[in-house]
């Protein structure tokens, strides 16, 4: 039995229903602080699934039967990694359509029984049960159908540990085959891929998803993943690596308006959040691989994402500040602030999501940096960017606008304010809203809006042309590694044992008096160059890669920012 003590958060909130992020982030976490607690004797993952299934128990003895609808689904002994159940709550909305919301409630505490799982991921789980206490305490039925899904054997477990090592083995034998031309190599390196099954989990879900009628998918407007929100910067997942092995060389896209959607709560609420993480996956991603499943004329993708919090170290056990899967993820270690950046995105597009409305004008005219002008038709539409976010994106407005255009110069005035999005560039954020639009080149653009009045200019320079080349290069090979992570790791490693080789072949040649101590020393000189290799390649994977990845909105921006037209300050000088 759970002590009556552990449902002190959940009572309070069916008391208070709180709206303020500050009350609702330490009640999540007071709820943490008692779903850590086990019993004598008893594993992390036995605790998790008593406190699940007596959250289960709590609201249906404090709530209307006719108002959700809970039930416990069996994972297949095969798919199983850590926890053989997933457990599920829908709440009924006034449309069958569906939000589907997902957090895993198992904990991987790496070879012994138990580690916390504060962070991961209970901070997961205790959002979702707070989302469904508020769904539950409201008066109204939601716009749409919310699914809740506490996914089991997402974490890798043991047997997806061990099985790493065979696909790391089945990638050296595979770089070593290309390298050296070794058919038995590559004969190798193929026969250990089938490993690369076992090697991730989110089997919950996947199962969860494919026991899906086909006709209930296709109700599904959006599914989010909820994963470790308790420590560090926000990330909005841009795409993820797949669970297997071809989609982890070439991972499914992130589904962009959805993407969107929560990027435009960031920026809303001026919260910081990065895209991209070097490897790893969770459970949003099988609702990516689903359209492939989809048949027939209308193909339609399930919308899906991912928001989770990171910081360095965070992931790995081996360097100070490490804390996932280790007995240090403990409640102590989980913060308000991530906590309530997470409710306030999670919150913004459930809102847009079940029909609300975007705000109609999120920056005022003057408040923006940089300009494009097109045409569709006899239409003329001015893009203006805002690039000085707190959290160093830009928000993007679309204005209606008329005037006169000559020598390329052009007198405006805003007609109305069409759009406003959050897109890297204003040449996507136009293709978006009218992709028929063509540019028109213009030096110089002044706009009024009634009172309000602002000018841009064209800067010219060789200088600045070849930054904007640059800039757009260095931005596309960062995506692209972004986009192809593993991919990338793949050709570091080769690189790294290619020039490795090169530089002790030249240094045995320049200096021959190491020869003697070299060969006398064999092995603990290759074991010594081993774990320096190792070494720097946890730090590219780790460290320097992801920040390259992420930076890619940062060097694409500056390249469109360099073929904009830039505002003019008060006293004729570009104020950017």
């Amino acid at each position: 039995m759970t002590d009556p003590a552990c449902f002190a958060p959940y009572i309070k909130q069916k008391k208070s229903n709180p709206q303020n992020f500050d009350e609702r982030a330490e009640l999540i976490r007071d709820a943490i602080r008692l779903t850590v607690e086990r019993l004598p004797g008893e594993s992390s993952n036995e605790a998790n699934i008593r406190h699940t299934n007596s959250f289960f128990s709590f609201l249906e003895d404090n709530f209307s039967a006719d108002r959700f609808t809970t039930y416990i689904q069996k994972v297949p002994e095969t798919s199983i990694r850590t926890t053989d159940k997933n457990f599920i709550v829908e709440v009924k909305g006034q449309s069958t359509e569906q939000i589907v919301m997902v957090a895993h409630y198992d904990t991987w505490a790496g070879f012994s029984k138990y580690a916390p799982g504060a962070d991961d991921n209970k901070s997961g789980v205790e959002m979702l049960k707070h989302y469904i206490l508020r769904d539950l305490c409201s008066d109204d039925l939601p716009a749409l159908t919310h699914i809740y899904l506490f996914s089991g054997s997402e974490e890798c477990g043991t047997k997806g540990f061990l099985s790493q090592f065979a696909v790391i083995g089945g990638l050296y034998a595979a770089s070593y085959a290309v390298s050296a031309g070794s058919w038995l190599y590559l004969l190798l390196s193929l026969l250990l891929l089938p490993m690369a099954f076992y090697r991730l989990g989110i089997t919950g879900t996947r199962h969860f998803l494919k026991t899906m009628p086909k006709e209930k998918k296709e109700l599904i407007r959006a599914a989010i993943a909820v994963d470790s929100v308790g420590d560090g910067r926000l990330y909005i997942l841009e795409n993820e690596l797949g669970a297997n092995f071809f989609r982890a060389l070439f991972p499914f896209d992130g589904s962009e308006s959805l993407n969107d959607l929560l990027e435009e709560g960031a920026h809303l609420n001026g919260i910081k959040y990065n895209q991209f993480l070097a490897g790893g996956t969770t459970d949003s991603v099988v609702f990516l691989e689903e359209r492939l499943r989809f048949t027939g004329r209308n193909i339609r993708n399930i919308p899906a994402a991912a928001i989770l919090t990171m910081s360095p170290g965070k992931a790995s056990p081996f360097v100070v500040g490490g804390k996932l899967h280790t007995k240090n993820d403990t409640p102590d270690r989980v913060y308000i602030k991530p906590l309530k950046e997470a409710l306030a995105v999670l919150d913004y597009a459930r809102d847009i999501l079940n029909g609300g409305k975007r705000r109609d004008k999120p920056r005022e005219l003057e408040e923006h940096h940089y300009a494009r002008l097109y045409r569709d038709g006899s239409n003329l539409y001015l893009a203006l960017k805002d690039a000085v976010e707190p959290n160093r994106r830009n928000i993007n407005s679309i204005y209606r606008v008329e005037g006169t255009l000559e020598k390329k110069r052009a007198d405006l005035k805003v007609v109305n304010m069409e759009w406003w999005g959050v897109e890297t560039t204003l040449k996507k954020e136009m293709n978006d809203f009218c992709p028929k639009a063509k540019q028109v080149p213009v030096d110089q653009l002044t706009v009024t809006e009634g009172e309000n009045k602002a000018a841009f200019t064209k800067p010219n320079g060789l200088g600045r042309k070849i930054n904007a080349a640059l800039s757009g290069l260095l931005g596309f090979a960062e995506r692209l590694t972004g986009r192809y992570s593993l991919a990338a790791m793949f050709v570091v490693c080769y690189l790294m044992g290619k020039i490795s080789g090169w530089l002790l072949d030249l240094t045995l040649i320049l200096l021959p008096c190491v020869n003697g101590f070299f060969y006398a020393h064999l092995l603990p000189v290759f074991i010594t160059i081993w774990i320096l290799q190792l070494a720097l390649l946890a730090r590219l994977f780790s460290r320097e890669m992801p920040a390259a990845m992420d930076n890619a909105y940062k060097h694409r921006n500056r390249a469109d920012n360099f073929g904009s037209l830039r505002r003019i300050d008060k006293n004729g000088k570009g104020d950017m």
